[in-house]
């Protein structure tokens, strides 16, 4: 078998070739790339395909969507649909077209190769099929018998030709074409019709077999038949209908009259010419005034050919349907012919009482649809007389959770054509204080009443309700938060818990995540996505930061990387394997496995590394100290190192200073325009004013922050291994570089001599 041919629409071409490249990869073959609908419906006609990949939304004057409609219209090629969307408004477009499937971008190799092999072979499975529906059809089109499937309430679902002929059907029956009509035609050695049988085998799934029945037709002619009923339940349902298979013992062909005379075939030509007139009549009139509810034979099939041979003679008639549970009465309303006796009410009055119906009748309703059956000749169907009062079931008293918290959280406008999906969280995150549930009193239950005046019982709900649990409060009839948390249902109970877990990754499927206590992750954190703890953040895997931050400590067993922008802000201390390529900022201690690449990290206590730990470029800053197996490399990457001083101080400090060098610059341009062009000018000279008065806060602002600067003279750098040159280091604002490599050395900060001299470890 060759490899399935798959035609990528992609107007991204980056993502197109990647798709392509995928593709040939899992070993698909992939014909052509296009980037519009409408060189996809060309390539679609031209080259021969086993699957289109279309992006939904495309550049040019038509859609994805409409070019997958035209493309399975015309070639019949499924189309697997592309889009980063998939907001409610965009599936039921893209559903129309009956796809094999939808990819959300962007998306990884094995899910593309799960829904790509899901849609061709779903493809292979449907040809198959209608291969052998079609084989089907054809073999029993050629059985001699006529059959006919139905559904459980009568609805024509096949009939072969040998039916369609012996019952005169026309070619194509329309929809809710019922077999009912057809069966009050057939007249057994009883004088009953098959419509009881069809009956009794619906509900009580009996094979029935009735022998020597009579079909009469309007043209005078009777076929005699063997008749077998056969319960039929096709696949995936759970209701059955019914099989019948008409089998012809002979036929009587000739008219029931037979001319004798010149004036017997005069009277018997008129006779036929009236009852012909009469039935396109009746026919006519059901086209023109029927509606489609009420005409139990579609419009398009003869409605004459449904009754006895002599349609002269054919009194109106009533047929009753009660519903299983006797919650509803239908009738079928059937015209008198030719000289028939019309439908009368009082008979149907005695009809309805002889059936036991008693309460909801709509006599209106009966009325008026005798009038239309007997004054238009219209055959009625499934028309509900009379309906029953079902019961309202006592409801106990119980406690109902408030509607927002069980909804997952949807984009504010669904109908836009740019979604976050980042921002789109599956959480309920609540505060303290916030309501919960309530308390919904009891209602009282009221029985019923069927159509034959039997009453029937209410029932009583039982009491499923869930009880407050972990965190919560009860303030008179509602349940409200007891701290900020998650709000979590489960186990019959709701509460709100101080621990947010993630099963698996932070990604699509999480959204951003912003919560008020601790979140564990068991997967990873990925790139683009932001998390903020207000306690503290563990992660199974690695954090790719793009925005971090808890208020308590950050524990990661893999690493930290970062790109540009990236930041990781920790009120706590730090645990991870590595950080590489990331701002890291920790209000404790900062501890490294293996070591820090080309990062910046503050701490207020130390930073460490573990026994081969390295830190390798950009910038440390620790108010406590520094400790790494090795500092720099050899090949001399310059790496600072500062220890001694709060960070944040000293960012205050560097922020004050340069807002004052802004300032300076300003006045000394405020001061040269007012000696020169705007001498004496008010406004130039009220903000000359208001920026020295600015720049005197600014100064004084920073006597506070250096004087608050209290440096740690007793913070030391130690490198156990090797400290390389290209390491700049500085203790309390004393510098110091490295010129030569050094090993095994601790640079210490002497308080008198303000001089950072280097000692070996090994030295007490």
């Amino acid at each position: 078998m060759g490899r399935s041919r798959i035609l990528v629409v992609e107007d991204e071409e980056l993502v197109a070739l990647a798709i392509k490249k995928c593709l040939e990869k899992l070993g698909y073959e992939v014909p052509d790339v296009v980037a519009s609908g409408e060189e996809a419906v060309e390539k679609a006609a031209s080259l021969q395909l086993d699957l289109v990949l279309m992006d939904i939304h495309l550049q040019g004057l038509m859609s994805g969507i409409e070019a997958a409609g035209h493309i399975r219209e015309s070639q019949g090629v499924p189309v697997v649909y592309l889009s980063a969307y998939s907001d409610a408004d965009t599936l039921s477009k893209a559903k129309i077209t009956e796809p094999f499937g939808f990819i959300v971008k962007p998306f990884e190799e094995r899910s593309l190769q799960a829904t790509v092999e899901m849609a061709l072979s779903r493809s292979e499975g449907q040809k198959e099929l209608k291969g052998t529906h079609d084989t089907m059809s054809a073999v029993l089109d050629s059985i001699e018998d006529a059959i006919i499937a139905t559904e459980p309430n009568g609805t024509i679902e096949y009939a072969n030709d040998r039916a369609r002929s012996l019952f005169r059907l026309p070619a194509f029956l329309p929809p809710s074409s019922s077999v009912l009509p057809l069966l009050k035609l057939i007249r057994t050695v009883t004088q009953e019709t098959l419509s009881l049988h069809h009956d009794e085998v619906v509900t009580e799934g009996k094979s029935v077999r009735v022998p020597n029945c009579k079909l009469g037709h309007s043209d005078g002619s009777t076929d005699l038949l063997d008749v077998r009923l056969e319960p039929y339940q096709p696949a995936g349902r759970t209701t059955r209908g019914i099989l019948l298979v008409f089998r012809g013992r002979e036929s009587a062909r000739a008219p029931a009259t037979v001319p004798v005379s010149d004036k017997h075939g005069y009277e018997n030509l008129i006779e036929k010419t009236e009852r012909i007139l009469h039935d396109a009549a009746v026919v006519q009139n059901s086209h023109e005034h029927s509606t489609p509810e009420q005409v139990a034979v579609p419009v398009g099939q003869e409605l004459p050919s449904l009754r006895p041979v002599d349609a002269r003679s054919v009194d109106g008639s009533v047929e009753l349907r009660v519903s299983e549970d006797r919650m509803m009465a239908v009738a079928n309303f059937y015209p008198p012919l030719g000289t028939g006796k019309p439908i009368v009410l009082i008979e149907v009055r005695e009809q309805l009482i002889a059936r036991g119906l008693r309460f909801g009748i709509d006599w209106d309703l009966v009325n008026s649809s005798i009038a239309t059956s007997n004054g238009s000749h219209k055959a009625l169907a499934n028309v509900e007389i009379a309906h029953g009062r079902r019961p309202t079931d006592e409801v106990s008293s119980h406690i109902e959770i408030e509607s927002s918290l069980l909804k997952k959280e949807s984009p504010e406008n669904p109908e836009a054509l740019s979604v976050d999906f980042k921002a789109v969280s599956p959480f309920q995150v609540v505060k303290k204080g916030d309501v919960l549930a309530r308390v919904v009193p009891r209602v009282d239950g009221v029985a019923g009443i069927d159509v034959t005046g039997v009453a029937v019982a209410y029932g009583k709900s039982a009491d499923t309700s869930p009880h407050p649990g972990k965190n919560t409060l009860t303030q008179g009839d509602t349940m409200v938060a007891g701290c900020d948390g998650k709000f979590v249902t489960g186990e019959g109970s709701f509460w709100v818990s101080e621990v947010l877990e993630i099963p698996g990754d932070v990604d699509y499927s999480t959204g951003h995540i912003d919560f008020p206590g601790d979140v564990v992750v068991l997967g990873q954190i990925k790139q683009g996505f932001k998390v903020k703890a207000g306690g503290s953040l563990t992660c199974a895997k690695t954090i790719d930061a793009s925005e971090i931050s808890c208020g308590g400590d950050l524990v990661t067993e893999q690493g930290i990387l970062g790109r540009a922008q990236s930041t990781v802000k920790v009120g706590g201390q730090i645990r991870a394997k590595f950080i590489e390529n990331c701002t890291v900022e920790a209000g404790g201690d900062v501890f490294v496995s293996t070591g820090c690449l080309n990062s910046v990290v503050k701490a207020l206590g130390s930073i460490s590394t573990g026994p081969k730990g390295v830190i390798i470029g950009g910038r440390i800053f620790a108010s406590k100290g520094v400790t790494a197996f090795q500092i720099g490399s050899s090949a001399g990457v310059r790496t600072e190192i500062c220890c001694g001083e709060d960070y944040r101080i000293q960012q205050k400090l560097v922020w004050v200073k340069n807002k004052s060098a802004e300032l300076t610059l300003k006045l000394k341009e405020v001061e040269v325009s007012l000696a020169t062009k705007e001498k004496g000018n008010p406004r130039l000279t009220q903000m000359r004013d208001k920026l020295k008065n600015a720049i005197l806060k600014m100064n004084e602002s920073a006597k506070s922050l250096s004087a608050s600067l209290h440096g740690n003279e007793a913070a030391t750098i130690a490198a156990k291994g090797d400290l390389h040159h290209g390491v700049v280091v500085e203790i309390c604002r004393v510098p110091f570089q490295v010129v030569k490599p050094m090993s095994g050395v601790r640079l210490v900060l002497d308080r008198n001599s303000r001089v950072i001299t280097p000692e070996h470890l090994g030295k007490v």
